[in-house]
């Protein structure tokens, strides 16, 4: 896309906004956005003869999936509760916050979601880290850098 800036992920924070749960990030993505495709097929469709194929036929789903945040943050045991992750809580908001080059606020996507899986990674002279899942629900907003 012409004009457009890529930009790197350095900067980029995450917050639990009930929990406070944060975190040095090391890696984050957002992915698992899925869409239903409902099947609409019915006795008066026409089998296709060779070289033509499928036939089936399908409408797209009003909802769709919001995904999982999935990240992985340095393990802070010098914190007083450490930032052990919220397992046990309740779906909570979420804000992915990341500056955009050449932009004066930073885009936001502000999410709803509940963490369903983490692993605590410890290995011989490397950071202690965690690997976190939050399964995303309802509607998710983003706003644009301005």
């Amino acid at each position: 896309m012409a004009g457009s800036v890529v930009d790197n992920g350095m900067g980029v924070t995450l917050v639990g906004g009930t929990s406070g749960f944060t975190g040095e990030l090391i890696s984050l993505s957002v992915g698992g956005m899925t869409r239903e495709a409902i099947e609409v097929s019915h006795m008066a469709i026409a089998t296709p003869t060779a070289p033509d194929f499928g036939g089936k036929a399908f409408i797209p789903a009003d909802l769709s999936d919001p995904g999982n945040i999935t990240f992985t943050v340095h393990a802070n045991t010098g914190q007083a509760t450490a930032n052990v992750p919220p397992i046990n809580s309740a779906a909570e908001t979420w804000t992915i916050t990341w500056p955009q080059t050449g932009a004066e606020t930073a885009a936001t996507w502000v999410c709803t979601g509940f963490v369903t899986d983490t692993t605590l990674n410890m290995e011989m002279e490397a950071p202690v880290t965690f690997d976190i899942t939050v399964k995303l629900t309802g509607t998710q907003n983003t706003t644009a850098a301005v």
